[in-house]
């Protein structure tokens, strides 16, 4: 009786208590599974599984083109375009349109390791020369991938749709990263990237990349570089 009382006099307990109980019964009676915590995928997360996804590729072709500038190469060339392929670590073939002064030129490129080889543009002859002596000696696909994805910065999902479904990531990436793709760069540029993302395997399918990231390049210089070909076999062997 004296519990009783007490409860009595103090109803606002009572009244928690009750609450409490009822709370906990209707959990106890509830079929329904707890809520699943929310994860949000950044464009870090991304940018980080493609970087995992093209690890795993051994070759791939590529396309650069400028749809604004070129890209300057010793001896005097400006390269408008370079289609090729690149093989994991360190083998590249590259066919480049180019100006030499205000003439048009086509000119072709193997580099496998430590060797590189050259087309005359005059004549399209092969030969061996040395890789400081070569316009692409510095040229590196592959690498130019893993410094790209590995150096990324503040990488964000833009807001414009791609037609192929693709993710498009905005971001910064400091110019040296891309001393594979140009050799000298100039190293105070700031550039910015806009990156394609294949939705499903991950695999990097477009960079372009604005900015001057030459020292001769204007301010509005853009570079545009394709990736395809990931599931072929891709063989590059010595032209002689």
């Amino acid at each position: 009786m004296a519990i009783l009382s007490r409860l009595s006099s103090n109803r606002p307990a009572v009244l928690l208590l009750a609450i409490a109980l009822t709370v906990l019964l209707m959990a106890g009676c509830s079929d329904d599974p707890p809520p699943t915590p929310t994860v949000t995928f950044t464009a870090n997360d991304a940018v980080n599984l493609s970087r995992n996804a093209m690890e795993e590729v051994d070759g791939f072709h590529f396309d650069m083109s400028h749809p604004s500038g070129n890209t300057a190469l010793p001896g005097g060339l400006a390269l408008t375009r370079a289609t090729g392929s690149a093989v994991a670590p360190d083998s590249v073939y590259v066919n480049a349109e180019a100006l030499l002064g205000s003439a048009f030129v086509r000119v072709e490129g193997v580099v496998i390791g430590e060797d590189t080889y050259m087309t005359n543009p005059l004549t399209g002859n092969w030969s061996a020369i040395p890789p400081e002596d070569g316009p692409f000696g510095f040229l590196d696909p592959v690498q130019l991938v893993t410094n790209v994805l590995g150096q990324i910065e503040n990488p964000q999902f833009s807001d414009q749709q791609d037609a192929n479904s693709n993710l498009v990531i905005t971001a910064s990436v400091p110019a040296t990263a891309l001393e594979p793709l140009v050799g000298i760069v100039n190293e105070s540029a700031e550039l910015t990237l806009r990156l394609l993302i294949h939705q499903e395997s991950y695999r990097l399918q477009e960079a372009r990349i604005e900015g001057p990231l030459q020292s001769d390049d204007g301010p509005n210089a853009v570079r545009l570089i394709k990736f395809s070909g990931f599931d072929e076999e891709i063989s590059i062997e010595p032209p002689i």
